[in-house]
């Protein structure tokens, strides 16, 4: 399907929650300073971007280039979820049916986060389905921010990160797991890791936009997403009762200004839901039938 020419660059995505590192990496690697890194967890990319072509050994004439892209992740804080999928879908989809295969992915969590949270676990099922079980001989797992932790504390965690909830499966299907130093030869270890793979696999979702010309509603991402906001609709749902249960509490004691506090908050929570349900109905997927009841 795709044009693996030696001679044409090998195309990388990096991606994971924003604030792991995935800007920072790509400019240390290509040698320039073309991707914005930011000195907080706002998120600075809100556009897939590729690096400049550049190769992992220098020194040798015949090494092969290799661009890096830059992908926003699924909390970012310019764009909804639903947005950031349909941002990375059509890109994946144009560059898979103009013959741009990727080469592989790195895949990158911070190692200074104490435990998994609801974001990091969130991110991580995203990209599980949009890269399939597979393709996972061309994903590089790797581990970040290592001088934030104790030795001990980050290999504990990392060693946690192996468990089925997290990256488990991936690791079972092929991918790798391997920490970053920060330093460019750590780096290109990486990316050379991923060039060990000469025949490697297009994402589940390019071969189910493409292959098998489906809509992105129609995709098993589209449809992981929708359990995401199904869940995050759940929870808001009952911290929306929570929140009329103290409010009932407030109105009967009289506490006039807690009860205004509290409607607030309720106000503030009644948005959010809002926005979630907006969100559902921007992606499109029809309702399973087992959820109408």
């Amino acid at each position: 399907m795709a044009n693996n020419s030696g001679n044409d660059p090998a195309l990388i995505a990096v991606m994971g929650p924003t604030g792991c590192g995935k800007s920072s990496f790509i400019n240390l690697a290509s040698g320039s300073e073309d991707m914005v890194v930011g000195s907080s967890l706002t998120s600075q990319t809100t556009e897939i971007k590729e690096s400049r072509p550049f190769p992992v050994d220098p020194s040798d004439k015949k090494s092969r280039q290799v661009i890096l892209l830059d992908t926003p992740g699924f909390d970012d804080t310019t764009r909804s979820d639903v947005e950031i999928l349909k941002l990375i879908a059509t890109y994946l989809q144009k560059s898979y049916a103009g013959k741009r295969k990727l080469a592989g992915v790195v895949y990158m969590q911070r190692i200074s986060d104490p435990r998994m949270g609801g974001t990091a676990t969130r991110n991580a099922r995203m990209f599980r389905k949009l890269a399939g079980h597979v393709s996972m001989n061309n994903v590089v797992i790797v581990t970040t921010f290592w001088t934030k932790v104790e030795q001990k504390d980050g290999t504990g965690r990392q060693k946690q990160l192996e468990d089925d909830m997290f990256f488990g499966k991936s690791l079972k299907k092929g991918a790798n797991l391997m920490p970053h130093d920060k330093g460019i030869q750590s780096a290109h270890k990486i990316i050379s890791h991923i060039l060990t793979n000469h025949d490697p696999e297009a994402l589940r979702i390019q071969k189910q936009m493409v292959d098998k010309k489906k809509v992105l509603s129609k995709t098993d991402a589209s449809q992981e997403l929708y359990k995401v906001l199904n869940e995050q609709l759940k929870q808001f749902e009952e911290e929306m009762d929570e929140l009329d249960t103290e409010l009932q509490g407030a109105r009967r004691e009289g506490d006039v200004r807690t009860e205004q506090e509290i409607q607030a908050d309720a106000k503030d929570l009644q948005r959010k839901l809002e926005k979630k349900r907006a969100e559902q109905r921007h992606l499109g997927v029809v309702k399973p039938w087992w959820n109408l009841f």
